[in-house]
């Protein structure tokens, strides 16, 4: 008697245990945390009810790199948790002139981020503090972010995403 039904279930299985087997892995090598995606603001890339492994920053220590996606507490509900996008690193000019970004000047390339997802708005030039991220979603016209509130405090940030893992089909390493 066959243990699977058929080759798509054994292939199903297999995914879904590599998934299992990964997070373990990645679990007893990095401190990390579950969070589920709430809304769209960073669709494409993680939709609602997505489930995300994020690795945990110390306050002091880990870098923050542009492009990395970030789960924190929103500045002005501690008790809610937003994840974005890091644009902005301490110490840099942030300008949004009709939807495009500019950090000390220069045209930011955004290639995670489909062009109908762009806003067409503009935010006056400002140099963020030594503890401060700029940080939007990536669906621009969907997002509550550092164009709504200001720059993120730094001590506000949790982690960073590492890992999606449920839906099974959604599974990815996130940059």
């Amino acid at each position: 008697m066959p243990v699977f039904e058929n080759r798509q279930a054994a292939l199903r299985y297999a995914r879904s245990a590599t998934v299992a087997f990964s997070l373990v892995v990645l679990t007893s090598v990095f401190p990390l945390r579950s969070f589920q995606v709430a809304g769209q603001s960073m669709a494409p890339r993680l939709i609602d009810g997505e489930k995300i492994l994020v690795e945990e920053l110390a306050s002091s220590g880990n870098v923050i790199a542009r492009g990395d996606i970030l789960v924190f507490r929103h500045p002005r509900h501690p008790g809610r948790y937003l994840v974005k996008r890091a644009i902005g690193l301490p110490g840099e000019k942030v300008e949004m002139r009709g939807g495009l970004l500019y950090i000390d000047g220069e045209r930011l390339r955004e290639w995670y981020l489909p062009s109908s997802y762009l806003d067409r708005s503009s935010l006056g030039s400002r140099r963020l503090g030594p503890a401060e991220i700029f940080v939007m979603g990536d669906h621009r016209t969907d997002s509550e972010d550092s164009r709504a509130w200001g720059p993120l405090r730094r001590e506000l940030v949790v982690g960073r995403a590492m890992v999606s893992y449920w839906p099974p089909s959604a599974a990815a390493y996130l940059r």
